[in-house]
């Protein structure tokens, strides 16, 4: 038995029968993080040059078949970046369209695919990568837009599929200084996660950050505990800390000290909890 699988039996036997999300980046195109025999696909811009929905949404069902018979039951995709800035090169072929309304059009599709196969999407990278001109790997991307251009572009394809039930959204790391006032990661921000993604756009299902290790949310100096602990204080309800044992149990200390020092953090950490087990409870009934 592979260690997925002891780890999914490990969950189901210890009382609750929750069990846990296996997750990866297996958007098609060149962000395929299983390789080996896994299929080949021309990728999103692929998609969007042939524009047909049909295509899009069969590539996400068979995308999503093969992570199923993997034991993987969740995919960050698809990416709904808006393909705005010829230099957003992190962006470049992983974008649909720079149109926003054919981007929402094929990402639906390939939501609706992977969610025949069984698999959980995760639209990304809130809300818009589309115009960074850096990796957020790297550097703290800033992007220069209003709140109008934002809503109309950006956050159509959003705004688009929350409508038709996307469960899950992953956060970015981006400044909106134009928005915000401040350089404050965008994945930080609660103006952007809890009062526009939540409030305007009436999101409900599970957001999950971008990882945590990655420089562009370190801006400002702050380590991955302190940037995790006000990630969730501003609305997400999954932090990934996805390489360094240490940094993660770092970051579950800190939490853990947190909860225990500050009475409000609870009930934010609750509603987290509920969002996370109504998904699960949907999407995850079958055993894996």
């Amino acid at each position: 038995m592979c260690i997925r699988d002891r780890m999914q039996e490990a969950a189901a036997s210890n009382g609750r029968g929750i069990p846990l999300f296996v997750s990866t980046d297996q958007e098609g195109g060149w962000v395929r993080h299983i390789k080996e025999e896994t299929s080949q696909t021309p990728g999103n811009i692929a998609l969007g040059a042939s524009g047909l929905p049909q295509d899009a949404l069969m590539t996400g069902y068979y995308i999503g078949q093969e992570l199923r018979a993997l034991g993987v039951n969740m995919n960050f995709a698809p990416t709904i970046d808006v393909y705005s800035n010829p230099s957003a090169s992190v962006v470049g072929p992983r974008a649909f369209s720079s149109d926003p309304v054919q981007t929402a059009m094929l990402a639906l599709a390939y939501y609706r695919g992977l969610a025949r196969s069984g698999v959980i999407s995760t639209a990304k990278h809130y809300p818009g990568h589309g115009m960074a001109d850096k990796d957020s790997h790297g550097a703290l991307p800033v992007v220069d837009v209003s709140y109008e251009q934002l809503w109309e572009r950006d956050l159509l394809p959003y705004r688009i599929l929350i409508r038709e039930g996307i469960p899950a959204v992953m956060s970015g790391h981006l400044a909106f200084p134009a928005l915000l006032g401040t350089r404050l990661p965008s994945s930080r921000s609660a103006f952007l996660i809890d009062e526009v993604l939540r409030r305007r756009l009436g999101f409900q299902g599970v957001v999950i950050t971008d990882d945590m290790e990655m420089n562009g949310v370190l801006d400002n100096g702050v380590d991955t505990a302190r940037a995790c602990l006000e990630a969730l204080e501003a609305g997400n309800d999954v932090v990934l800390v996805s390489h360094t044992p240490r940094v993660q149990e770092n970051t579950w200390q800190l939490l853990r000290r947190h909860l225990a020092e500050d009475a409000s953090f609870r009930p934010r950490l609750e509603a987290s909890v509920r969002r996370i087990l109504r998904l699960k409870l949907a999407a995850l009934r079958e055993p894996w």
